[in-house]
């Protein structure tokens, strides 16, 4: 009988636990395709992409959302749900990154972080202070490259990469970045399992950052700072 694996989950990060699962297995499956997560399953030896018709020799799977942000959490929910023993090492499948040059020769020669952002109909993202924060990092030689959505303005002195950076870049990026961040929770995820930090900001009644209240850009500063150098202790 075989396997489809419908990926009913819109999460980025559900799809690349999805190929990292597949990518530790020896098993063969197919996997449903949509549009929005084909990226994250290229060059996989055991997958075949390609549109469902039910027969009775076919078993189709459907994975949901998970209802976590954990990387970990989501690696073993998926791949418990496929029936898949993993060694447990929790590694993300490479095989879907798009190496870009020239940003990747900027990257090696000076200190990049990456402002990921995308607009929220239910929040207002104060991008004056986004523009402080910026500032605040160059004074500490860190330069910042705007990605994410061409909705939201570059910010002024940063690389402007708004519509460049889609999820096989980013990955491919993620090693040379001191941190990123995002209104995205899935990207914060996507960069738990690369091991880069991340920070989510957003702004619906107040400022906040990985969910705490923030006043200021100093305030965020402060805590970028305490995260990495808590990260780098462990």
């Amino acid at each position: 009988m075989s396997k489809w694996i419908y990926l009913k989950s819109n999460s980025p990060a559900d799809a690349l636990a999805l190929s990292s699962v597949i990518a530790s297995s020896d098993e063969c499956f197919n996997i449903v395709r949509r549009s929005n997560s084909s990226q994250f399953f290229k060059n996989l030896d055991n997958i075949v992409v390609d549109f469902y018709n039910s027969t009775e020799d076919s078993e189709l799977i459907v994975i949901e959302e998970t209802e976590t942000d954990s990387w970990k959490q989501k690696y073993d929910i998926i791949a418990s749900h496929l029936g898949i023993v993993t060694n447990g090492d929790y590694k993300p499948y490479c095989g879907f990154f798009k190496h870009i040059g020239d940003i990747e020769k900027r990257l090696a020669s000076e200190c990049f972080e990456l402002l990921y952002l995308y607009p929220h109909h239910d929040q207002n993202l104060d991008l004056i202070l986004v523009d402080n924060l910026v500032r605040l990092l160059e004074n500490q030689g860190i330069r910042s490259i705007t990605g994410g959505s061409f909705m939201l303005p570059c910010i002024k002195g940063s690389l402007d990469l708004r519509g460049v950076i889609d999820f096989a870049v980013l990955c491919a990026m993620m090693p040379e970045l001191q941190f990123v961040i995002t209104t995205e929770r899935s990207v914060a995820t996507i960069c738990e399992a690369f091991n880069t930090s991340a920070f989510v900001i957003s702004h619906i009644n107040r400022l906040m950052v990985d969910g705490l209240n923030m006043t200021d850009a100093n305030q965020i500063i402060n805590y970028i700072n305490l995260k990495k150098i808590y990260n780098n202790e462990r």
